[in-house]
């Protein structure tokens, strides 16, 4: 009688061993990126809050040449869109806009959601050229966090 051999199916230990590091080795590269792209989501608020103010900024200057003072001018001279308190311009990771000239200043709130980028300040600096408006991006928190559109 002639016998068969049967065989085996399944992986090595060594085969297993070597799937787990790759696992481990894309996980260390891809958790760091995902929480550096929810923090950049969040502070990508202050956009989303500005956007009002933004508008009727651009509405003043097409229709005066002129840059408003402060929010509570542009707030008045927008009869009504607009508040000029601070607070009222606020989300779930942005405590307030305000605006001196032609420089709007997003205050970030103090929340762990945000980590370094927790109380820090987005700056968006308006250019007047050819009776159009540019805005510019700064703040106080690393440039990676920064929106990059307006």
């Amino acid at each position: 009688m002639k016998m068969q051999s049967k065989k085996q199916a399944g992986f090595t230990l060594i085969e297993l061993m070597i799937v787990v590091t790759i696992i481990g080795i894309l996980a260390s590269i891809a958790v760091p990126a995902y929480r550096d792209y929810t923090v950049r989501t969040r502070v990508g608020e202050c956009a989303s809050v500005f956007s009002p103010v933004k508008t009727e900024f651009s509405i003043f200057y097409s229709e005066t040449s002129l840059t408003p003072d402060s929010l509570a001018s542009l707030a008045e001279y927008s009869q009504g869109r607009l508040t000029g308190t601070i607070t009222d311009y606020a989300g779930d990771y942005v405590d307030s806009v305000d605006m001196a000239g032609d420089i709007a200043t997003c205050q970030l709130a103090t929340n762990n959601a945000l980590g370094n980028a927790s109380a820090g300040t987005v700056t968006f600096s308006a250019s007047t050229t050819n009776n159009t408006v540019q805005w510019r991006v700064d703040g106080s928190i690393e440039d990676k966090f920064l929106p990059t559109t307006l």
